[in-house]
């Protein structure tokens, strides 16, 4: 943060970061919603083409954890990166789109092999925390273009600061992760059918 948004509360501090820039969370919601769209279409229309179901299996902790928890910290970073100069703001833009993309396909594609434990699945753990770890990138995104427009590129402190930022998306991302995947095992089909 800023000087200036020190002494503020936290939620008010997002809300007006995100209102003052407008203009990118329209655009980055806009993607990432018709990403998401585009995902539930692709899924619907291929879904019944993949071969082997029992690779796709979302309620074992370690498989899905690790591939889950790679590919938010490589749009993270990515997204770190773009957020040197204004001019890669298209390419972060992709990104998060992809993220959404993936939303949609992997809660369709949830639905379609299990059934009524993937509609739970999907509805209760899928959506809400990937929608989380979506919005935890954008605002990330978001709050590091406006640190670097408001104390510069080269300053030391705003290095240090953009790094914090960064570190904070990751540990919030890796914590999202984890919950994702515990809310994973919970909800599991051999605990639905025992309760």
């Amino acid at each position: 943060m800023t000087t200036k948004h020190k002494n503020r509360q936290p939620l008010s501090f997002v809300f007006d970061l995100l209102q003052q820039s407008k203009l990118k969370v329209i655009l980055l919601g806009c993607f990432a919603f018709t990403a998401f769209l585009t995902g539930i279409i692709v899924a619907a229309r291929t879904g019944s083409s993949f071969d082997d179901v029992a690779e796709f299996d979302i309620f074992s902790f370690g498989s899905g954890f690790w591939g889950r928890l790679f590919s938010m910290i490589l749009v993270a970073s990515i997204c770190f990166g773009c957020s040197f100069t204004k001019f890669l703001f298209p390419l972060a833009l992709l990104f998060l789109a992809y993220r959404g993309y993936l939303l949609g396909i992997n809660i369709t594609l949830i639905i379609v092999f299990n059934g009524l434990t993937g509609i739970v699945g999907a509805l209760l753990v899928v959506l809400p925390c990937q929608l989380l770890a979506l919005f935890v990138m954008l605002l990330m995104y978001i709050l590091l273009c406006k640190t670097r427009k408001d104390c510069g590129l080269v300053s030391g402190t705003c290095m240090k600061q953009c790094f914090v930022i960064f570190l904070g998306a990751l540990i919030f991302l890796s914590v999202v992760c984890i919950l994702e995947s515990l809310l994973f095992a919970l909800f599991s089909p051999t605990v639905i059918l025992i309760v």
